[in-house]
C-alpha cells in the first residue's frame, strides 16, 4: 500500500523517476491512501479510541467534527461527543452522551446493513469488483510479459552488435537502463502472479458474509468496529435530535429504504434516524 510504483513513481535513493504507463491510481488517490494509513497508525495510541464514531460524526449546525470530551455527573465520569467549535465557543450544539450514541447508532446502522437484500447487494458489488480486479491483473500481466519480451529482444540485439564489433562502451548505458527496467517489470509481474494465485476464483458468499458481519458486531471490539463502520458509512450528521447517516455510495448506490422505517428517504442526502432526546 505504500509502494509509490502504483502512482507511476520509482525511487532511486533520493531521486524520483516518473513512468506514467506504470500508473494505477491518481496522485490524489495515492495521497489520500497515505493519509488514511497514517491515521490508522496514529489511532493505536489514541485515548479516545473506544468511541466508535470519532471521525464520522459531524455537527449539523456548523459542519465541524464531533470530538471526544468528558464530564462528571453525580460523581460519575461520562464520555461525550462535543462539537469542536462548541469547545472553542463558536457553536451552540449540545453535547451527546457517547455511550448512548454509540449503542443507538450501531444498532441503527447494523440493522440496515444486515437487511437480507442489502447484504445481497453488497456481496454482488464486491464480487463484481473482485472480478474486475482479476481481469485487470490478467491484462496487466499480459502487458508486462510483452514488454519484458521486447526488452529481451533489444538486449539480444545489443549483445549481437557488440559481438559484431560495436564498442561495448557505446551501448553500456542502454544495456544498464534496459536491464533495470526489466528487473522492475519482473518484480511487478511476480507480485501480480502471487495475487492471482492467492485468489483465482474467490467469490463472497451471502450467508458467509452475513455471519462474518454479525460475529464482528457481537465482538464489541472497538477498533474492528470502527473499521467496519468506516467501510460502510461515509459520515453521520447530527442536529436537533436527528442523525443523518450517509452510507458509502459504492456499496449502497441504490434507492433502498431502511428496515422498519429506521432509515428513511433515499441515499445520500436524506437518510436519517430520529433519536430520542435521552441521548443528550
Amino acid at each position: 500500500l505504500k509502494n509509490p510504483i502504483y502512482r507511476g513513481v520509482i525511487k532511486y535513493n533520493r531521486v524520483e523517476v516518473y513512468f506514467e504507463d506504470l500508473r494505477y491510481i491518481s496522485d490524489e488517490e495515492w495521497f489520500e491512501l497515505q493519509r488514511m494509513l497514517n491515521e490508522r497508525t496514529a489511532e493505536k495510541g489514541r485515548a479516545k479510541s473506544e468511541l466508535l464514531f470519532i471521525g464520522l460524526l459531524k455537527c449539523g449546525r456548523c459542519g465541524a467534527s464531533m470530538t471526544a470530551t468528558s464530564g462528571k455527573k453525580k460523581g460519575r465520569k461520562y464520555s461525550y461527543y462535543a462539537c469542536y467549535n462548541r469547545l472553542n465557543g463558536k457553536c451552540d450544539q449540545e453535547n451527546l452522551r457517547a455511550e448512548r450514541v454509540d449503542e443507538f447508532l450501531l444498532k441503527e446502522i447494523t440493522d440496515f446493513i444486515l437487511n437480507e437484500e442489502n447484504v445481497r447487494e453488497i456481496v454482488r458489488r464486491l464480487n463484481r469488483g473482485l472480478e474486475r480486479r482479476r481481469s485487470e491483473y490478467r491484462d496487466r500481466m499480459k502487458e508486462l510479459k510483452n514488454r519484458i519480451a521486447d526488452i529481451d529482444k533489444r538486449l539480444k540485439n545489443l549483445v549481437r552488435a557488440i559481438a559484431e564489433g560495436v564498442p561495448a562502451e557505446a551501448v553500456k548505458d542502454e544495456i544498464r537502463m534496459l536491464t533495470r527496467e526489466k528487473e522492475i517489470l519482473e518484480s511487478e509481474l511476480t507480485g501480480l502472479k502471487k495475487l492471482s494465485t492467492f485468489s483465482p476464483s474467490l467469490q463472497i458468499n451471502v450467508e458467509e458474509a452475513k455471519v462474518f458481519l454479525e460475529e464482528l458486531i457481537r465482538s464489541k471490539e472497538a477498533k474492528q468496529l470502527r473499521v467496519f463502520l468506516r467501510t460502510f458509512v461515509s459520515e453521520v450528521v447530527y442536529d436537533k435530535g436527528v442523525f443523518k447517516v450517509l452510507y458509502n455510495k459504492d456499496l449502497f448506490g441504490f434507492g433502498m429504504l431502511g428496515s422498519q422505517g429506521r432509515v428513511t428517504g433515499l441515499e445520500p442526502a436524506t437518510w436519517g434516524s430520529t433519536v430520542p432526546r435521552s441521548t443528550s
